[in-house]
């Protein structure tokens, strides 16, 4: 442990400034408060001017921490890459068009100072990501990029595990550690008031029937849910990479901690992610690899399902409670009940409607009861649809979701193109989970962790794939060159 601490803080001393600040960005991810001290004036005379603010909207403005490293890393990428690059190469352009699309939304139906700032908020990840994947050190940066995911995941584990038991906050307000009570953080019902398992063993309970889920630091269970999710995913790719009995049984530990954290938080979208995740990750890498690292493959499915089966018994009594995994025997999303089913209906009236231009960037709360045509009663109350692609749909139009999708397909076509290795393969595992995450959840795009992980997670896999496509083309290039020069010089 010892020497890959040492070895770990030998890279980072190696690496650049930018990698140095994006190494910065990853230790602040989930361990920042909101910040409005500064906005405060004009988020007032900003909202304000709003005549009817519906239930669930945010009516205040703020900013990060992150927000200020972030402009650090884009002013570094600008710097370092001409702008036509920046802006239009690879998959660049079809995001450059998504922002595009959505500023354009901004101003439907009328334009306001705080939807222009939540547009400006969304921007900064996708600048992050046109940064990140023009000047990534990935080579450099990645080992210590999962060590220092897989350190605060366990902190983020240990705090959950500390605030589901307890039922109780535990006392990280500083480090953004959000209200932990029954008056408005996510819970569930239980009859027996029992926590997990443990409680039915000892004859322990809960104080109310109201059972918390966990949120760590982050701003909700979901979210907690996600980064965990992210992190476990890493914790595969450290676990590959281990030499030793003994690394590979501390990484074991911190899995089975960062599993039975994403239990507590009840998340399903993070459990479905990690679970198709990891199926293709471990198909696509028996598929390249073959027998080759067969036994690492499958001591770590082995590891997992071990965990797996650990945590499915600690909680099983409260998933039944919460109307199981799916609903219906089918992923919730795509159940014909529910309130997420009625969110969705809402946004394709919207589509209907607006198919072009949308109904307007964060305008879907403000527009949800006049295309509830079905008069639908919601028991969670009016909230954003729960899935990224319906939102950017409905709100942006169907252009910004038709090159938003081309970003996404040009991604994995290079990722394809660049003869697929085990680092490619696992960069498209965790891109394919915060993909799968969107189609259950719209925090990737409306939260600031959401936004930071999904970019993230494209960014990792576009620069190595940038890396590894120049590499190619750099190999069959010399031939040529030497061909030119024994020409030259024979003439």
């Amino acid at each position: 442990m010892k020497n890959i601490i040492l070895l770990t803080l030998k890279k980072i001393n190696s690496l650049s400034l930018f990698s140095t600040l994006f190494l910065l960005l990853l230790l602040f991810f989930p361990l920042q408060q909101k910040i409005y001290g500064p906005l405060k004036s004009l988020a007032r005379s900003s909202l304000t001017k709003i005549s009817h603010i519906p239930p669930n909207f945010e009516n205040f403005l703020c900013f990060y921490l992150t927000d200020l490293v972030m402009i650090g890393l884009i002013v570094f990428g600008i710097r370092k890459t001409h702008l036509k690059e920046f802006f239009l190469s690879g998959s660049h352009k079809y995001l450059t068009l998504f922002l595009l699309f959505s500023l354009l939304s901004t101003f439907h139906p009328n334009p306001q100072f705080w939807v222009f700032y939540r547009w400006m908020q969304l921007c900064l990840p996708i600048l992050l990501f046109f940064a990140l994947s023009s000047q990534l050190e990935i080579k450099k940066i990645l080992i210590p990029s999962l060590w220092i995911i897989f350190s605060l995941a366990l902190f983020e584990s240990i705090v959950a595990l500390i605030q589901y038991i307890s039922q109780q906050p535990a006392s990280l307000r500083r480090l953004g550690e959000p209200d932990f009570n029954h008056s408005c953080s996510a819970f569930l019902n239980m009859a027996d008031k029992a926590r997990w398992s443990f409680d039915y063993l000892f004859h322990t309970s809960a104080s109310t029937v109201k059972i918390l889920r966990a949120t760590g630091t982050l701003p909700h269970p979901n979210i907690l849910g996600g980064f965990i999710g992210f992190a476990i995913l890493g914790t595969y790719y450290l676990f590959l990479q281990a030499k030793t009995k003994g690394m590979k049984c501390f990484i074991s530990l911190g899995l089975l901690l960062q599993f039975t954290a994403m239990f507590a938080t009840f998340c399903r979208a993070a459990m479905f992610g990690v679970f198709l995740s990891s199926f293709i990750w471990a198909t696509l890498l028996f598929i390249k690899k073959g027998m080759v690292h067969f036994k690492k493959i499958l001591s770590l499915i082995l590891c997992v399902s071990g965990i797996g089966f650990v945590c499915l018994s600690l909680f099983f009594h409260q998933f039944i409670q919460r109307s199981g995994i799916t609903n219906g025997g089918i992923p919730a999303m795509f159940s014909d009940g529910g309130d997420r089913n009625g969110y969705q209906n809402v946004s394709i009236h919207m589509i209907k409607a607006h198919p072009i231009m949308g109904i307007g960037f964060n305008q879907y709360l403000f527009k949800m009861e006049e295309f509830n045509v079905e008069n639908r009663t919601f028991v969670t109350g009016m909230q954003t649809v729960h899935n990224i692609y319906f939102l950017i749909a409905s709100e942006m139009g169907l252009l910004a979701l038709g090159v938003f999708l081309l970003f996404i397909g040009s991604l994995f076509l290079r990722a394809v193109q660049s003869k697929p290795d085990e680092t490619t393969i696992f960069f498209l595992s965790i891109m394919a989970f915060s993909l799968l995450i969107g189609f259950y959840d719209n925090y990737p795009l409306t939260k600031q962790h959401g936004r930071i992980l999904f970019f993230i997670s494209a960014a990792f896999l576009s620069s190595y794939t940038r890396i590894k496509l120049q590499s190619q083309q750099d190999l069959n290039q010399t031939p040529q060159q030497e061909r030119e020069k024994v020409y030259s010089s024979s003439c």
